[in-house]
């Protein structure tokens, strides 16, 4: 009896171990960097898959603005021209969507990062901006 529940003590303790360490089914390790408290939510998250075509959404704190920076898997890095992002100024949220006339037309397979530069919305952009880094994982 004493060797049955210290093997079940042994299988309950290696598997809370294991839970612990594992990556969820998106991609985002349980020790990924927390965003700073202006960046409110990325999507793509840190370590996602998404598809070809998928838009990068960034919602800042509803007082900041910014611009975002994409770094292709095995191209330049730009950022995103005005005239291609999408702005919802009073929620601080920005977004940007390859497609047709847009700096990329569909993301390649592999890892792009992505930056956003962000700063209050009542003042002018900054030399050095505030900026938050984070990858995903494009799909095939």
């Amino acid at each position: 009896m004493l060797t049955v529940v210290l093997m079940l003590g042994a299988v309950v303790t290696l598997a809370i171990i294991g839970l612990s360490r594992a990556e969820t089914d998106t991609g985002i390790a349980r020790d990924a960097p927390l965003a700073p408290s202006a960046v409110e939510a990325v999507i793509p998250g840190p370590g996602e898959l998404s598809g070809r075509q998928d838009t990068i959404t960034v919602d800042l704190r509803d007082d900041f603005t910014g611009v975002l920076l994409v770094q292709p898997p095995d191209g330049p890095a730009f950022e995103v021209p005005e005239d291609q992002m999408d702005r919802v100024v009073p929620l601080g949220r920005l977004s940007w969507r390859p497609g047709e006339n847009q700096e990329l037309e569909r993301y390649q397979a592999g890892n792009y990062k992505v930056t956003v530069l962000y700063w209050p919305q009542a003042k002018p952009r900054p030399e050095t901006p505030a900026g938050y880094t984070w990858t995903f994982r494009a799909a095939l």
